[in-house]
């Protein structure tokens, strides 16, 4: 993936950037500050380049062996600001208004429309711009599973990134059948993450918020729901989700490379904190965890 650049100085003053942990939390995911002292200082150093071995390198050398699969999981995600965004506009935001900036550019990525986001935290502003270069692709792409769905992700999905809801109390299906065991079930007042649909059946892979030994709220994908059992569209406080009860994490969840039928488009980001604005574009594409992917 390519980058095209530009800045432009608005006053003499040079902008500090602020050492931050990138990306860490793009769903309320990683209270880093629960993380080791050494994982954050590292996870700080992580760009777009080389950010899987870098990150399986901190967690190894710094976190327990129980602890490996969520630190993998920030470490992972530490990089998508990078990618998405660049890494100089991300250096330059804090973790919360990266996230920010990355739901808009969810939006932007699904309507088509630019998007304009203002930052009270910093002061500044991000203009985000698609060029109408859309493309569709198919592309693998990791997203944590519960063990006793690993086998049933076999094939293509069509991405949806999205937290819906049933009209009346529906079960969680451990496959893709009415007649398998149930999960869990979800009330009319709940959501559920919904991942994708698995092409040629109508369900969707679906997944709940876990929590994970530093406070990471990430969705687990858990099991199958028929696309006609879930047919409102949720967001923010309105897509309330959980964890089974009984259920271990990390231990019973891994990162697990799916295939993704997306939607893709270069964006163009542009920042201004006031001191300078800085400009890139990047190719990004619709995410199964509801938050864009590098193309």
């Amino acid at each position: 993936m390519t980058f095209t650049k530009t800045r432009s100085i608005a006053t003499s003053a040079k902008l500090s950037v602020r050492k931050i942990v990138m990306g860490v939390s793009l769903l309320a995911l990683a209270s880093c500050e629960s993380l080791p002292e050494s994982v954050q200082d590292n996870l700080g150093n992580i760009t777009a380049v080389g950010a899987g071995l870098t990150a399986g390198l901190i967690c190894a050398n710094n976190v327990s062996d129980k602890n490996q699969q969520w630190c993998l999981v920030a470490a992972g995600l530490a990089a998508v600001a990078g990618k998405v965004l660049g890494d100089e506009i991300a250096k330059n935001l804090s973790e919360s208004e990266q996230r920010q900036v990355l739901e808009e550019a969810t939006v932007a990525l699904k309507t088509g429309e630019p998007q304009t986001v203002s930052l009270p935290e910093s002061g500044s502003t991000v203009k985000i711009t698609p060029k109408g270069d859309k493309e569709e692709r198919v592309l693998q792409a990791e997203v944590l599973l519960d063990e006793s769905v690993h086998d049933q992700v076999a094939g293509t999905f069509t991405v949806a990134g999205q937290s819906r809801g049933p009209l009346n109390a529906t079960s969680v299906r451990q496959t893709p059948s009415a007649s398998a065991n149930s999960v869990t079930s979800i009330s009319s007042n709940e959501g559920v993450h919904v991942f994708g649909k698995k092409e040629g059946t109508d369900w969707y892979l679906v997944g709940l918020n876990a929590e994970g030994d530093f406070g990471a709220a990430e969705p687990v994908g858990m099991g199958f729901v028929k696309e006609a059992d879930l047919p409102r569209v949720l967001s923010g406080d309105s897509a309330p989700v959980k964890w089974v009860e009984g259920k271990t994490l990390p231990v019973s969840a891994e990162l697990v490379k799916v295939s993704w039928r997306t939607t893709c488009e270069s964006l163009d980001f542009e920042l201004d904190n006031q001191e300078e604005v800085i400009s890139e574009t990047s190719f990004n594409c619709d995410g199964p965890s509801g938050i864009p992917i590098s193309g």
